[in-house]
């Protein structure tokens, strides 16, 4: 896949930071086991959902719906639709996906609930940000007690033939041991998702090749790097050389590093669709939701780039182009 989009270039740089660099956690000890957690009587905390949302079980719908109705959906259901009908999504239960990450976001509640207090008794350890803090302990609580990590297969081999290395069914499935991780198009999804079911500002955000977190509101802006252990915040200048170098073009073109809406967010997981597809080899089909995903957020260079790379593919299928300027891109308008 060369040079283009956000998935496969900086797999193997972001899976050895997750080998490599060490951070601070809550805890090192594991109280119990993510089996243990998944039986134990915890409430759910739900998406803030509608209700015509949460009556949208299709991508067709999905992509159908008016881009003012998108807010009012789940990311996490936003993200399970784009990813049905791809390999490894046999048997996908939608809703059984999303309870989980209800329960995760009612553990998340309760540990913080319970270890509040270690913040107000020092916040200069923890950055003086209750944001800070509150993130800590959901990625904690993700990655120590609900075996949310990176997919260790994938560290030097990224294959993305299966769709739980690119949405968040892999990562659902890692807490019970049914798959190995995900990656860092998938983690960010969960950490927002979950922080969103308790009220937290945070978005996603993409660089080339990579996507992280963002908390942001009225009092407070911080980057949230946690494809790795544990947690790490990088300014927004960290992302403008890693994991690849933005030429001044990339910078001023807008394309990366902007909190995204909701409507950019599924266009990110619609491209996401297309990188599959276009592994499947199924080029047309990857081409058109390249397309989809560029009419959904036209700032994007990487998807316009997706586009024309997924037809350079096609080309050699057909002959007559090559032969006959008029398929070209330099052809001369017709005679009035």
């Amino acid at each position: 896949m060369g040079g283009r989009g956000w998935i496969k270039l900086a797999t193997i740089v972001i899976a050895l930071g997750a080998i490599l660099t060490v951070t601070v956690v809550m805890s090192s000890q594991q109280t119990s086991t993510p089996q243990q957690l998944a039986t134990s009587p915890v409430l759910a905390v739900k998406a803030a959902e509608t209700k015509e949302a949460k009556e949208v079980n299709e991508l067709h719908q999905l992509l159908s719906l008016d881009s003012d109705k998108l807010g009012d959906m789940d990311l996490a259901r936003m993200n399970l639709l784009c990813a049905q009908g791809l390999p490894g999504a046999e048997g996908l239960d939608i809703e059984k996906e999303l309870a989980v990450l209800d329960r995760w976001a009612a553990l998340v509640k309760s540990e913080t609930d319970r270890s509040l207090q270690r913040f107000y008794k020092d916040p200069a350890n923890y950055e003086n940000s209750l944001g800070y803090f509150k993130m800590l302990v959901l990625i904690t609580v993700l990655q120590r007690d609900n075996g949310v990590r990176y997919n260790p297969e994938r560290i030097f081999n990224p294959d993305f033939s299966d769709c739980r290395d690119v949405f968040i069914n892999g990562l659902t499935q890692a807490s019970t041991g049914e798959y190995p991780g995900g990656t860092c198009v998938s983690m960010p999804v969960v950490y927002v998702a979950v922080a969103r079911r308790l009220g937290y500002p945070v978005k996603l955000v993409t660089t080339f090749s990579h996507v992280f977190a963002r908390w942001e509101d009225e009092n407070e802006r911080f980057n949230i790097e946690a494809t790795n252990k544990g947690l790490n915040v990088y300014e927004d200048e960290h992302y403008l050389t890693w994991p690849e170098t933005l030429t001044d073009l990339e910078i001023e073109s807008g394309s990366y590093l902007r909190s995204l809406t909701p409507v950019e967010e599924l266009a990110a997981f619609v491209a996401a669709r297309g990188y599959i597809l276009e592994e499947m080899g199924k080029l047309p089909e990857a081409g058109l939701m390249f397309a989809q995903a560029q009419v959904l957020d036209p700032v994007s260079v990487d998807y316009f780039n997706n586009i024309v790379w997924v037809t350079q593919r096609q080309i050699p299928k057909y002959p007559v182009i090559a032969e006959r300027k008029r398929y070209g891109g330099d052809r001369t308008p017709p005679k009035p």
